[in-house]
């Protein structure tokens, strides 16, 4: 049976010379450094405009010599790593490829290429950070390193969140101190003659902490639920903290999206707690419970027309459906006009305001609007892009991931990853459903933590048909 390595990092043994042993630990040292640096450089919102590249990311530094030094390895390493799982193809990795092709054969005919080029450039890096994980993850990558990264950076934003939120600014954004200011129309909003500030973490738009709380938070729990990890008692602690700030954000889709993958945690943790007693899962029901009473109550309040001048109140109370759907049916008008090749990939706003949108059946009125928004739901917006092909591929990416980490849960594995598989799962249902009605997942530092923790949920997968 093969084992993710969940601590300790499998060495080849050389029989030549001590510098050949030497010389692989220090690149493999160099890899590690790679891989942590570029992780955490997520929290920085940055980017620079490099001729004939495009745009350039703070993670870019780290992402080049990480692939230059595993493609070193893969050569010079003759050695088989006996505790690293098959690395054949899946019908999710093909998937991923697929729309890869879709997407740069459909942007060469888009309405501009300089657009589609940073949208397919970043699509590509997290494609290449996605197989990275699939190849490397149970041998160089561990899930004590993911675990790491993943307490620090939900740390760190969770702090910051709550201390915007206390203060009212948008202290420590970075774009604040280095480039473009944070302050966005959707950072704000107006509660009784005030304008209330949503935290935006490290970044520059509220939807970008949020997601990623959808996403990493259900791991905090699992870990904490199964007692997997020393004091785990911190790991429930950071989650509150999450929680907290999450609301913070005031991202009603993320508050969605915690929900759904709050359920999933009840569904799954209780079937798989062995060490805790019914302690924790009693607490996660009854937080459960609370949220849809207080979901329940704010409903009949709104129906009877009570005013209470609270933020997540208001926040609730100030919906833009007619916006919204306007940006939805422009997209299925020009998904009617360009069915197969779409507009090309990052070209949505410049179709919409553009000599295209002029023929498009949409009120005056709105064009008064921002141009910074746009169609709120990932699938549609890859499907009036790139085509309805890609949008159907890049589903079908999301659904099978979902589908193959949901059904290797019956494989008898360790604790410790079941409670990855079990976080991980509980997360990605969570944001699948978020991405139904947000735009976070355009946001580099969203796109390369999705693809990584996608690629660990097919290894994982992958690992538990090889052992059934």
């Amino acid at each position: 049976m093969t084992v993710l390595d969940t601590g300790s990092t499998t060495r080849p043994t050389y029989n030549k010379s001590s510098n050949a042993l030497t010389g692989t630990r220090q690149a493999n040292s160099l890899e590690r450094v790679s891989f942590y640096g570029l992780f955490l450089s997520l929290i920085a919102a940055l980017v620079a405009y490099v001729p004939v590249i495009g745009k350039v990311y703070p993670f870019d530094i780290f992402l080049v010599p990480l692939l230059l030094l595993w493609g070193l390895r893969s050569i010079t390493n003759k050695h088989r790593d006996t505790t690293a799982i098959r690395k054949q193809l899946t019908a999710t990795d093909i998937t991923l490829i697929l729309l890869f092709i879709f997407t740069f054969i459909t942007s060469l005919f888009g309405l501009n290429y300089a657009n589609s080029k940073n949208s397919l450039l970043l699509l590509g890096r997290g494609g290449l950070i996605y197989f990275y994980m699939r190849a490397n993850f149970g041998s160089t990558v561990r899930i004590r390193d993911l675990r790491r990264i993943i307490v620090i950076l939900l740390g760190i934003e969770a702090v910051v969140c709550l201390l915007q939120s206390a203060t009212q600014s948008f202290v420590g954004a970075i774009n604040n101190y280095f480039g473009a200011a944070a302050w966005e129309v959707s950072s704000t909003f107006q509660m009784g003659g005030s304008t209330i500030i949503r935290a935006v973490g490290t970044f520059q738009s509220p939807a970008i902490p949020s997601d990623w709380f959808v996403l990493l938070s259900p791991l905090l729990y699992s870990w904490f639920s199964l007692k997997v990890v020393r004091k785990p008692i911190r790991y429930l602690a950071l989650w509150l903290l999450c929680m907290v700030a999450l609301i913070t954000t005031f991202a009603r889709a993320a508050w969605g999206g915690t929900i759904i993958a709050l359920f999933t945690l009840n569904r799954l943790l209780p079937k798989h707690s062995t060490k805790s007693g019914p302690k924790q899962n009693s607490f996660l029901k009854a937080g459960l419970l609370c949220i849809f009473l207080a979901i329940l109550v704010l409903i009949a309040l709104f129906q009877a027309e009570v005013y209470i001048q609270n933020p997540i109140v208001e926040r609730l109370n100030t919906t833009d459906p007619e916006g919204r759907l306007i940006y939805i049916d422009a997209a299925l008008q020009l998904i009617r006009q360009h069915p197969l090749l779409g507009i090309g990939m990052g070209n949505f706003r410049e179709a919409l305001f553009g000599p295209i949108g002029d023929a498009l059946d949409i009120p005056a009125w709105f064009y008064r609007r921002t141009r910074g928004a746009g169609v709120h739901n990932i699938y549609l917006l890859f499907a009036v892009e790139a085509g309805i092909a890609s949008g159907f591929l890049f589903f079908v990416f999301v659904f099978n991931v979902i589908r193959s980490l949901w059904r290797s849960l019956h494989a008898n594995r360790n604790a410790e990853t079941t409670a990855l598989s079990i976080g991980l799962l509980a997360g990605l249902i969570g944001f699948a459903t978020t991405m139904l009605f947000e735009l976070g997942f355009t946001h580099p530092s969203i796109q390369i933590m999705f693809f990584a923790l996608t690629g660990v949920a097919t290894t994982l997968a992958a690992q538990a048909r090889t052992e059934s």
